[in-house]
């Protein structure tokens, strides 16, 4: 049973992707004008011409490097002989790429370009271009399937779904409902306004706990003695709370020497550590002579970073240190205090219920098990992550980290510690505010002058030389 792609069906389409309405006749008037004209750096007709009947149609949306993807597809799902199938793919537009893209246009005739820079903001453009210009075309296809170029597909499972409203359902399976899944998870309750209201109440709860990690952790070296004095502590601007791996002597000493002292206000620097038996008599000492060492009894490997930062939240709040606003940070960058410190004063109130660093969107766990950053889907099931800061480089307040405090026992803790925080802010209904300031890659001292923080220093000798240059120029009317 043939059909064509209507142009209704392709309006329905539309609307459920947040595209233009096509609706011949229609009296609703487009929210966008997409200028199909110059959408395209090379014609889409040509790799449409020798499309005439196919069972399935891919449409597939790729980044314009993944050659290898591209070339992997072709050879296995994207061209199954015992149906009728043809594979689009749909890329943008890097400089310098010309010549690359010109070859495998002709090498295989099944690239459309469009004309936008190819970033993952634009991924969008990319859906909305292929279904406008299937719309114009008059190509008879049974079935389309749009999908990402690091999916793998079971083509002939697709054929059987077996009428062409399915395509919505398709789209579901292969994104939308992970997605959605995504943005519900995190506390195993529903109920967390209740156990709030408990909590406010009476400081108790009758909700069973997950875990008592923030009322069970030890501590072999705590900082609290040098800031308080019996039951008074200082009070504070700011606290940095650093996440620093305990071989990493020269970049703790290097921030005590630039922005862990240096700021205009009044603040405390201390550094989380674990334990490693050959390392601790050095730490030890370490802490005598500076007294800013935190020591959790944990082992000070990466897939404990995660209980650095929740320890440290109870730990804050059990050692009664009064202060205005926390940062959490790792050992490796480079920060501009004065301009952090402007942003904490303008940007966030003592008893705002927010979070501010870098945002990330629509995240994707990390499923291969040689990378750093794995993470099995028995410990987190979901496709994407809900909005997350990057690398637990967090600029909050001590309201959000009571907030904190009370919801971890309430959660699953994963040891991929910015999207443990994450999922934490979306069921604790705490706002995350996007600064592209704190800089998610490398940059130098000079470009720090209008910048937050940078990560990605990690010798004593690369701190120290930025940190003078940054403070070679007069900033004080920066950001």
């Amino acid at each position: 049973m043939e059909k064509h792609i209507s142009d209704n069906f392709i309006s329905l389409f539309c609307v459920l992707t947040v595209c233009i309405i096509q609706h011949g006749g229609s009296n609703v008037k487009p929210t966008n004008i997409f200028l199909m004209k110059e959408a395209f750096r090379k014609n889409p007709k040509e790799v449409f011409s020798v499309i005439h009947t196919v069972q399935l149609l891919f449409i597939v949306k790729s980044h314009i490097l993944n050659f290898g993807n591209r070339e992997a597809i072709r050879r296995t799902w994207g061209n199954v002989k015992e149906l009728n199938v043809k594979t689009v793919f749909v890329v943008g537009y890097l400089h310098d790429m010309d010549t690359f893209v010109d070859f495998e246009t002709k090498q295989y005739n099944d690239v459309i370009q469009v004309n936008m820079e190819d970033i993952y903001e634009n991924i969008v453009y990319k859906t909305i271009y292929a279904v406008q210009i299937l719309s114009g075309l008059n190509i008879k296809t049974e079935f389309v399937h749009i999908v990402d170029d690091d999916r793998l597909v079971n083509t002939l499972n697709v054929r059987k779904l077996g009428f062409i409203g399915i395509l919505v359902i398709i789209i579901c399976v292969s994104t939308s409902i992970n997605r959605r899944k995504c943005y519900q998870f995190g506390l195993i309750y529903n109920n967390w306004n209740h156990i709030e209201a408990e909590f406010k109440k009476t400081r108790t709860t009758s909700a069973d706990q997950l875990n008592n990690i923030t009322s069970s952790y030890r501590l072999l070296i705590n900082p609290r003695q040098i800031h308080c004095q019996s039951s008074l502590c200082q009070t504070v601007d700011i606290i940095y709370l650093v996440k620093s791996a305990l071989r990493n002597v020269g970049q703790r000493k290097a921030i005590r020497e630039t922005w862990g002292t240096h700021g205009g206000k009044r603040m405390i620097t201390i550094f989380i550590v674990g334990y490693s038996e050959p390392l601790q008599s050095q730490i030890e000492m370490e802490s005598i002579t500076h007294g800013d060492i935190l020591q959790f009894d944990m082992e000070d490997i990466y897939d404990n970073l995660v209980f650095k930062t929740v320890f440290s939240i109870a730990w804050l709040c059990d050692s009664k240190i009064k202060t205005k606003y926390v940062h959490f940070v790792d050992d490796d960058r480079l920060i501009n205090s004065k301009n952090l410190l402007k942003v904490a004063f303008n940007n966030l109130q003592v008893s705002e219920i927010k979070m501010i660093g870098f945002r990330v969107h629509c995240g994707k766990p990390y499923r291969s098990k040689s990378s750093k950053w794995y993470i099995s889907v028995t410990e987190y099931e979901f496709d994407f992550w809900p909005p997350y800061l990057l690398g637990g480089t967090i600029l909050t307040n001590l309201q959000v980290i009571k907030k904190l405090r009370e919801g971890i026992p309430f959660s699953k803790v994963i040891r991929i510690e910015d999207a443990y925080i994450g999922i934490l802010a979306k069921l604790l209904n705490i706002s995350l505010e996007h600064n592209e300031n704190f800089s998610p890659a490398f940059i130098s001292g000079y470009e720090l002058i209008n910048k937050i923080s940078s990560p990605d220093y990690r010798s004593y000798n690369t701190i120290i030389k930025e940190w003078k240059l940054l403070n070679s120029f007069n900033n004080d009317n920066s950001l």
